[in-house]
């Protein structure tokens, strides 16, 4: 039984209980001949009936709060969709270009949302396991032949003639031009590539890949790229700091597909507690020009930093930093099966047309048609309170809400003994609302976003280099080199089935809270204050019944802000504009085993997000033990400038 329905039939009962306490005060003759009303001396019929109507009442009060939460939960998913859905498997995977193919000089691209199927299928099933591109993917025929951490001054002036000052420690990448047969070819050279761009993941465990993040841009001085000219000469080309960029922020590297409805911070925030390995890795661009003054086969990127770290240096090795490197989803686009309307049910189950259907999950209704009986062509359905388009005026368009309700486990899985702590997932259940005079469907056309639900991380990966093909390009060979991750509940149903350890609310009224996106939410307020508030955003997307991702939370100690100006980007030049500058203090003993520098970066873009119209944030990070970290750039978000 659940709490829920406890708590509302003891409330009930106690009512019940109360009002008899009341009538037999007040008539206490008639209270006697029906056999006491009392408490202490009730009839056990009249103790009976009391306790069947405190049932009843109390299904009926669940009842309405389930549907205040229906009501909630469609509003929401117009203004804030995608919010509200489980959280499918997440992986990186690592490509190995084909190098006998002439083409890869040119680069193999591949797009958002190309989708890869697991090489391993189930015999018996014949399921195999979809998962879908988050980011683009370009292969070159490169590869990282060599990562040198460089500890001290001296080893730093050993690669470089004119170490920057101050330089205290340094990194060596040693980029090689492969051959035909994936090895290194001295016949091929690194000037014929036509990459513009690299872009390197940190793969080494978590704690050392946010220390080596916090070098490259926190620590960076200069970075230098180095190769041999025809006579066997040193070149040394300097990078401009902007060559150097953060991934995983960008439009076209989101993990699900973006609504532009949803505030984009927020989503943001969402994948930074899903996945934030998606962040960990940096991209090296305008290269193209450079490659081509290199006659050679290797060339060495240099970074100097100011500060050295003791544990890069005992760690740091080769296979810490790959590339051809992306994150993938396991979401994909997958047909229902026909559902026939009749009279008997007011929603009906969206299934799969693949079986089993225990392994698909549908996450979101995408498309919904609606076919009557005797009438070619199909008439689409809208989703509740959504405002239809094609000139379809409101009344007389069908709308449809969707309620998940958690999947019960099959007989056939509890004869083969499946654990009850697995993923089950959902199933969605669909209501048409038709107009009271129109014609009635006759039949529903479903298309929607699926998952493989626990599949994912039942699968036996990691044990080569080729866990995972290209649909569409079977040639390519895709290791899984971090993940899956297991799949995960809806923020509303982890806050249920967990202990509460907020003090804001249920989930959908803070979701409503945060609706309204002002600078109050962090101006206007001074210290803990305005911490406070940027916590509750996190907390709304973080899994709170992970520990230490509650720490990681609670490790935002003090938020400062104050307005400055400063020169902004514009199509003319640059133009003075007034900005905020906010600052952020973390405790760095809830980060322990990593760092704050994730979270800060993710921060810093979150809080962009918020720039009004020709105007700006400017993140400053610092920490109680250390003090001063970073000063971000000044970032206009995602708008245009006026």
């Amino acid at each position: 039984m659940k709490q829920a329905f406890r708590d509302a039939y003891n409330r009930e009962l106690g009512l019940l209980k109360e009002r008899a306490r009341e009538f037999a005060q007040e008539y206490p003759g008639l209270a006697d001949r029906l056999g006491g009303l009392l408490e202490e001396n009730m009839d056990p019929t009249a103790q009976a009936l009391l306790e069947g109507s405190a049932f009843l009442a109390a299904k009926v009060q669940l009842k309405m709060q389930e549907e205040f939460r229906g009501f909630t939960r469609e509003l929401l998913d117009q203004l804030m969709p995608g919010v509200l859905e489980p959280t499918p498997s997440v992986m990186m995977v690592r490509a190995a270009a084909p190098f006998e193919d002439p083409k890869v000089a040119a680069g193999l691209h591949f797009r958002p949302g190309d989708y890869m199927e697991a090489r391993y299928v189930d015999a018996e099933k014949r399921v195999s396991c979809r998962f879908a591109l988050a980011a683009p993917l370009s292969l070159w025929p490169v590869a990282v032949a060599e990562v040198r951490y460089l500890s001290r001054t001296g080893q730093v002036g050993a690669v470089l003639p004119e170490p920057a000052k101050g330089v205290q420690a340094g990194m060596l990448l040693d980029i090689a031009r492969l051959g035909v047969t994936g090895k290194t070819d001295d016949s091929e050279t690194i000037g014929e590539l036509h990459a513009d761009a690299l872009e390197f993941h940190l793969a080494a465990p978590m704690d050392e890949a946010i220390a080596l993040y916090e070098q490259i841009f926190c620590d960076r001085v200069k970075l230098t790229l180095r190769w041999q000219n025809s006579l066997g000469d040193d070149v040394y080309q300097t990078l401009a700091p902007h060559q150097v960029e953060q991934v995983g922020f960008d439009r076209d590297e989101r993990l699900f597909p973006h609504d532009d409805r949803l505030f984009e911070g927020f989503a943001l925030l969402r994948e930074a507690f899903i996945y934030p390995r998606k962040f960990l890795g940096f991209r090296i661009t305008g290269l193209r020009d450079i490659w081509q003054r290199m006659p050679g086969s290797r060339a060495q990127l240099i970074f100097e930093f100011d500060t050295s770290s003791q544990k890069l240096a005992a760690q740091l090795s080769q296979d810490d930093i790959r590339l051809h490197c992306a994150p993938a989803v396991n979401l994909f686009e997958e047909r229902a099966a026909p559902i026939r309307l009749d009279d008997k049910a007011h929603e009906h189950v969206v299934q799969p047309l693949s079986t089993p259907v225990t392994h698909y999950e549908f996450h979101r209704i995408t498309e919904v048609y609606a076919h009557y009986q005797g009438v070619q062509g199909k008439t689409r359905v809208y989703p509740l309170y959504a405002l239809p388009g094609d000139k379809v005026a409101p009344r007389h368009a069908i709308y449809f809400s969707t309620r998940k309700k958690k999947r019960r486990i099959t007989a056939q899985e509890r004869k083969q003994g499946i654990s009850r702590s697995r993923y089950r997932g959902t199933e969605t259940f669909l209501t048409l609302y038709e107009p009271p005079d129109d014609a009635r469907v006759q039949r529903l056309q479903v298309k929607g976003l699926c998952s493989n639900r626990h599949l994912a991380g039942e699968l036996p990966i990691k044990q080569g280099e080729e866990d995972f093909y290209f649909c569409d390009e079977s040639s390519i060979r895709l290791a899984c080199i971090d993940g899956p991750t297991p799949p995960r509940d809806s923020l509303a149903d982890l806050e249920n089935n967990a202990a509460h350890r907020t003090t804001s609310g249920d989930v959908y009224w803070r979701l409503i809270s945060h609706l309204t996106l002002n600078s109050y939410g962090i101006l206007g307020r001074t210290g803990t204050d305005a911490a406070d508030a940027l916590r509750e955003m996190m907390r709304l997307f973080a899994d709170l019944s992970d520990s230490f991702v509650e720490g990681q939370v609670d490790g935002l100690v003090k938020v400062e802000t104050r307005q400055v100006p400063a020169s902004i980007p514009h199509p003319e030049g640059f133009h003075t504009a007034r900005g905020l500058e906010v600052t952020l203090t973390f405790d760095e003993d809830a980060f322990e085993g990593s760092g704050v520098m994730l979270l800060a970066a993710v921060l810093d873009r979150f809080l962009a997000e918020y720039a009004s119209v020709n105007s700006f944030t400017k993140t400053v990070v610092r920490t109680l033990q250390r003090g001063h970290l970073k000063t971000w750039p000044p970032r206009l978000g995602g708008g245009r400038v006026l």
